[in-house]
C-alpha cells in the first residue's frame, strides 16, 4: 500500500492549493488543463485496489481533520442529511456504520 501511495504523491502536491479559479477563469482556458490534471490522477487512482482506495480516502481524512482546516459544508448538505434522519426515523431506510460497510466490502 506504501508503495501504490508513494507513486501518487506526485500528483498531489504537499502546498497549500491555490485559490478557487473564478468561472471566467476556468473558461479562458484553464478547464482544459484541470481536466489533463485529474485524467492522470484519475488514471492512478483507477489502478489502485478498492482498500487501497479506501486507505487513501482515510489518509486524506486525516489530513484534512489534522489542521482543523475543513471547508464549510454547502447549504443544501444540512437539507439532504435532515430527509435521511427523517427516512431513518420514519422506518423507511436504516444506517450503516463504518465497521459494517468495511467489512462488508462494496456492493458491485
Amino acid at each position: 500500500m506504501e508503495k501504490q501511495l508513494a507513486s501518487l504523491r506526485h500528483l498531489f502536491p504537499a502546498e497549500k492549493p491555490s485559490p478557487t479559479p473564478t468561472p471566467t477563469e476556468i473558461w479562458s482556458g484553464t478547464l482544459k488543463e484541470s481536466f489533463q490534471v485529474w485524467s492522470g490522477r484519475m488514471a492512478a487512482i483507477n489502478q489502485m485496489t478498492d482498500l487501497e482506495k479506501v486507505q487513501a480516502m482515510e489518509q486524506l481524512w486525516q489530513s484534512l481533520t489534522v489542521n482543523n482546516c475543513m471547508p464549510e459544508p454547502p447549504e443544501w448538505h444540512g437539507r439532504v442529511l435532515a430527509e435521511r434522519a427523517q427516512a431513518v426515523e420514519e422506518g423507511k431506510t436504516q444506517y450503516t456504520s463504518l465497521a459494517a460497510l468495511k467489512e462488508r466490502g462494496p456492493r458491485r
